[in-house]
């Protein structure tokens, strides 16, 4: 098996490995895999390093020379008493040869993992911003105002997981073998190939996810849920809200249309209360809103935002409902009932 190692190129089993390697690359490694069962099953070995290299955490190191102890106490030298000092010397000669390689592989897989599994970019929006990204998968993304996204540049392992505080809409790439995974501060919405929309705000009372089609799956580990250990499966047109102050999820089929328009310039209210249209409001355009008396707070509107509008023009819509009164300084709205 040494011989078949000797000449050939580390580079290219790293490359196939981290599915970067070019078309010449994976011709030399297809004739090199099917010359024999040797080569195979080596490959399916090291290939098994890599899988388990996704699971590292950020801050892990691969030691290698732990590796190299592990691969002499694996490699089985058998005796042979036809000259003993001779063979004796060609297989130490072979061992090394053989640790070498794994090394050089080890150290190159621990590279590209850690280069571009655990290469984090952060996409940050401020209060009054959107802005959208297409992840390496294919995957599109609309990131809301006051949000951000944290997504490696390369998927490696079993997952694509990606880390979200705030609202962002998503479009997944299917693939049934990686699920898509959002994780936010209390959950974890796993996907296969679907086009959802998540609201994790952490100054937000609840963390909504709205299906608009395929299947979601909702699991964490402080969910109160009816349905034991595998969560709550979503279907189309389902929201499902997650309380943060009793840790209970309720389901309810609505208008996906309310919860997803923002990507496009829009904010739908549905008999939603003046306090949590003030809370979006505000990260819409970029204000601080104060409203004055607690009844303000409670009253509900059902009407459209079009983020082309000033927030002069949202105001005087809200007064035709409830007539209020306001005062603007800078970016600070001072907003009371008449």
């Amino acid at each position: 098996m040494e011989k078949n190692f000797k000449h050939f190129k580390w580079e290219v089993i790293a490359n196939i490995l981290a599915d970067e390697a070019t078309p010449e690359e994976k011709k030399i490694f297809d004739k090199w895999i099917s010359s024999n069962n040797e080569n195979k099953a080596y490959f399916d070995n090291v290939k098994k390093i890599w899988d388990k290299s996704g699971t590292l955490n950020e801050y892990d190191l691969i030691n290698i020379d732990a590796a190299r102890e592990k691969v002499k106490r694996k490699i089985n030298i058998q005796s042979n008493n036809k000259f003993p000092f001779a063979r004796r010397l060609l297989k130490v000669a072979a061992v090394f040869i053989f640790i070498f390689g794994i090394s050089w592989l080890t150290h190159s897989i621990f590279e590209k993992v850690n280069s571009k599994h655990f290469q984090y970019t952060e996409l940050v929006t401020k209060n009054g911003e959107k802005t959208q990204v297409i992840l390496s998968d294919g995957t599109k993304i609309w990131i809301n105002s006051g949000s951000s996204l944290k997504y490696p540049e390369v998927f490696t392992g079993k997952n694509r997981e990606v880390f979200l505080e705030g609202e962002a809409f998503f479009d997944v790439a299917h693939n049934v073998n990686k699920p898509f995974i959002v994780t936010t501060s209390l959950l974890k919405i796993e996907i296969l190939g679907t086009v959802f929309n998540v609201s994790s705000y952490p100054d937000d009372e609840t963390i909504e996810t709205t299906l608009v089609t395929g299947t979601v799956k909702i699991t964490g580990k402080n969910i109160k849920s009816k349905l034991g250990k595998d969560g709550y499966i979503l279907k189309p047109n389902d929201k499902a809200t997650f309380s943060k102050n009793n840790n209970t999820m309720v389901i309810d089929e609505v208008i996906t249309q309310y919860y997803t328009s923002w990507k496009d310039g829009e904010l739908f209210f549905n008999n939603e209360t003046f306090e949590k249209i003030a809370k979006k409001l505000e990260r819409w355009y970029d204000l601080e809103i104060s409203l004055d008396g607690n009844q303000l707070k409670h009253n509900r509107y059902t009407c459209i935002v079009d983020q082309n509008k000033t927030i002069e023009h949202v105001l005087k819509l809200l007064d035709i409902t409830t007539p209020i009164e306001y005062s603007i300084e800078g970016k600070s709205i001072t907003i009371k009932q008449k």
